[in-house]
């Protein structure tokens, strides 16, 4: 082999060999720019996972609050329904008290239960409490027009009693209604603020998916460069490689083998000093050079 082209083949391998290793250290940097961008996507990945998890729970919720709406819903259309039916029933057995009552002496403010209770207090005073002659005529003359007036409510005591239970079935079954209302009421506030919740988080876990995306373009931009960069450091190495063994076969020294073999060589003489130490053998001038150059003194 000419010494020409032995000097050019040389020198081709050095050249290889600093641009090799500046290809490395920016494969390096463009490792952690990627590294970088993709750390970055799982950290947004994981918030949109999060906020995925918080809106399934929120749908959940408002799910089951809204079927619970739904069934109150039910149960107070038929509490109305059956007040409704009620309510007509009363009106129709008032109608016919107020008719019966406005063809008799009796006025249609008279309440056959109240009287009854006032006959029973009268009744009692007079059998417990001593009076007057007077008082005990007074008392007995209120207790005979009491009884008179009840006697002429005969013919509607029955009715008024149906008024007075319908009545006191309307009036409860009113007050379930409205429970149910209230009921109502605020587990659809609830519902309505789970359901603006979903909203919300879904609109932020869209904006995350678009962070997202940008990062992940990032981190492919990188990665194709990574793979750019690191398919042209294979190259080069190949060349380097099939280089070196050209020079090698024209048993050509290279100065990266020379040092590489002239470390080979220290280790060795260091390793001989060393026992030469540990025997206590007397060192040359030599060993001691060879043990300053092993230490990187």
């Amino acid at each position: 082999m000419e010494n020409a082209e032995v000097k050019e083949q040389v020198q081709r391998l050095k050249d290889l060999r600093v641009q090799v290793s500046a290809l490395k250290k920016e494969l390096n940097k463009l490792n952690r720019e990627k590294e970088s961008w993709y750390s970055k996507r799982s950290e947004v990945n994981k918030k949109i996972t999060d906020l995925i998890g918080g809106v399934k729970g929120s749908k959940d919720e408002r799910n089951e609050l809204s079927g619970k709406v739904k069934e109150l819903k039910e149960q107070r259309d038929e509490l109305n329904k059956e007040i409704n039916e009620k309510a007509a029933e009363l009106k129709a057995l008032k109608d016919n008290y107020d008719s019966k009552v406005g063809s008799s002496k009796t006025s249609k403010e008279d309440n056959p239960a109240l009287i009854k209770k006032q006959l029973e207090r009268l009744d009692y005073v007079m059998q417990t409490q001593p009076m007057s002659f007077d008082k005990e005529q007074k008392m007995m003359k209120e207790i005979k027009s009491l009884r008179k007036k009840l006697d002429e409510m005969s013919s509607v005591v029955g009715d008024w009693e149906k008024i007075s239970v319908l009545t006191k079935e309307v009036n409860k079954l009113r007050r379930k209604s409205n429970t149910a209302h209230r009921q109502i009421q605020r587990k659809a506030a609830n519902s309505q603020t789970k359901h603006e919740n979903v909203i919300e988080q879904s609109k932020e876990i869209d904006a995350l998916k678009e962070e997202e995306q940008g990062y992940f373009e990032k981190f492919k931009e990188y990665k194709d460069l990574f793979t750019e960069k690191n398919n042209k450091l294979k190259e080069l190495l190949k060349e380097t490689d099939e280089l070196r063994g050209v020079l090698q076969e024209a048993d050509v020294k290279i100065d990266e083998d020379k040092k590489r073999q002239e470390q080979i060589n220290l280790k060795e003489k260091a390793k001989e000093v060393n026992e030469k130490v540990k025997t206590g053998k007397k060192l040359t001038t030599e060993d001691l050079l060879i043990f300053q150059k092993s230490l990187g003194k």
